[in-house]
C-alpha cells in the first residue's frame, strides 16, 4: 500500500472509540510510571529512550527489563545515573514449540526459539507483558498513570505526563496511522486462524500502552497473559512470526475483551504518535526524487529529503507538505502541539537522526558528523 504525501491528512475522528473531548490537563509526572523491555541495546538506545524522557522533565519511575549478560559497564552507569530501576532478565528454553523446522531459520525466527523465565510457554516477546506485569505489582510507588511501550524506537518530545499533556483516562490504546487497518497481515491472518474471527478496524499498535491507574495497566496485562497462554496451547494458534502479540492486542480490543474502561485514541491525537507508516510515505517519495535528481543509490541515504537543504541549522528536516513537524522540526500531533511520545521515528533514517542529534536538544550525548 502506497501512502502519498498528498493522502497523509485525514479526519482521524471518522474511525476512534475515543472521546476527544476527555483530553484535558493532568498532574505532575512524579507518581507516574514508564516500563519497558530493553534486551541486548547499547548506549545509544538508552540515550535516545532515558534521555529524551528525563530531558522532558519526566520525574517518575522508569522501569527497564535488561539481559544481564549484555549490559555493559557504561550502559549501567548511565542507567545508574538516570535513577532507572533495571530488572534482569534470564533466557531459557521454551516448553511450547514455536517452530517446527528449526533448520536454516532466519536471524528474526531465531528468537522464538528462546523464550523468558519464569513464562518458558511464550515465546520472548510474549513474555514481557507477564514479567512488566509482575514488576509493576511489586512497584508499591506506581501508582499510576502508567507507560508500557517499546524502547528500542522511542523518543520523548515531552513530558508524557506532564501537566500540558493530554490526559490518560483509563486504559488508552493507541492506533496507527488511519491507512493501517486489522486487515493487514498482522492481524488478520493469526487471528483468523486462531479464533476464526475477521474485522476491519483500525490498526492498534501493541508497542504503547497507557492506563490512569496502576489497576487498569494490571488488568491488561492479565488479559494479555492469559490469552497468550491460550494462544500457547493450541497448535494452530502457533505462527513463526514475532509481532503476533500486536494480534492478540487487538483482538482483544475489537472483541471487547477489555473492558469498558478501554478506549482507542487515534494517531497523533494523544499522548502517543507512531510514525513508522508515515515514514514509509516519506522514503517512498524519497526514492523518486533521488532518481529524479540522478542520485546514486549508494548517496540517496544521506541526501536530503525533497524540500530540504543539506545545509540545516535547524528547524524543518522533512517537507512542509507532508505536515509532520513543526516549524522547528519536532513532530506534531494534528492540533499542532508537539507530540510527547514519537514511536518508531528511527525509519526516517539519516535525515531524522542528524537533526535529533545536532539541532534537537532532547538527547544525551550528540555524536553524528556533518
Amino acid at each position: 500500500m502506497t501512502l502519498s504525501p498528498t493522502l497523509l491528512l485525514v479526519d482521524s475522528t471518522s474511525t476512534s472509540t475515543a472521546n476527544i473531548n476527555s483530553i484535558e490537563k493532568k498532574s505532575r509526572s512524579s507518581q507516574s510510571t514508564v516500563m519497558g523491555m530493553a534486551i541486548g541495546y547499547d548506549l545509544f538506545v538508552f540515550q535516545r529512550f532515558v534521555g529524551s524522557l528525563r530531558r522532558s522533565g519526566f520525574t517518575g519511575t522508569i522501569i527497564l527489563g535488561v539481559d544481564p549478560q549484555k549490559v555493559d559497564s557504561k550502559v549501567e552507569e548511565y542507567l545508574l545515573a538516570k535513577n532507572v530501576t533495571t530488572k534482569f532478565i534470564q533466557h531459557v528454553n521454551c516448553s511450547t514449540p514455536f517452530v517446527n523446522n528449526t533448520e536454516d531459520l532466519r536471524a528474526a525466527q531465531k528468537e522464538l526459539l528462546t523464550c523468558l523465565a519464569p513464562y518458558p510457554n511464550l515465546k520472548a516477546r510474549w513474555g514481557r507483558f507477564p514479567l512488566l506485569r509482575d514488576w509493576l505489582a511489586e512497584c508499591e510507588e506506581c501508582n499510576g498513570p502508567v507507560l508500557i511501550t517499546d524502547v528500542r524506537d522511542t523518543i520523548f518530545q515531552r513530558d508524557p505526563f506532564g501537566d500540558d499533556a493530554p490526559a490518560i483516562k483509563g486504559l488508552q490504546v493507541f492506533e496507527e496511522d488511519p491507512r493501517m487497518r486489522t486487515t493487514n497481515w498482522l492481524v488478520e491472518w493469526p487471528v483468523t486462524e486462531c479464533k476464526g474471527v475477521t474485522f476491519d478496524e483500525p490498526m492498534l499498535c501493541s508497542g504503547t500502552t497507557a492506563s490512569s491507574k496502576k489497576e487498569d495497566m494490571l488488568d491488561y496485562l492479565d488479559s494479555m497473559h492469559a490469552e497468550m497462554n491460550a494462544w500457547s496451547q493450541d497448535p494452530k494458534c502457533h505462527f513463526e512470526i514475532n509481532g503476533d502479540d500486536q494480534s492478540i492486542h487487538n483482538y482483544l480490543f475489537y472483541t471487547n475483551k477489555l473492558g469498558s474502561k478501554a478506549n482507542a485514541i487515534p494517531n497523533r491525537m494523544g499522548i502517543v504518535n507512531t510514525v513508522g507508516a508515515l515514514a514509509r510515505a516519506v522514503k517512498e517519495d524519497h526514492m523518486a526524487y533521488t532518481k529524479e535528481r540522478g542520485v546514486h543509490h549508494s548517496e540517496a541515504q544521506v541526501f536530503p529529503y525533497r524540500g530540504t537543504k543539506f545545509n540545516l541549522t535547524e528547524g524543518r528536516w522533512v517537507a512542509e507538505n507532508f505536515r509532520l513537524t513543526d516549524p522547528k522540526g519536532f513532530f506534531s500531533n494534528l492540533d499542532g502541539t508537539r507530540s510527547c511520545v514519537v514511536h518508531q521515528y528511527d525509519r526516517f533514517g539519516y535525515q531524522l537522526e542528524r537533526w535529533l542529534q545536532k539541532y534537537s536538544g532532547l538527547l544525551d550525548s550528540p555524536s553524528i558528523g556533518n
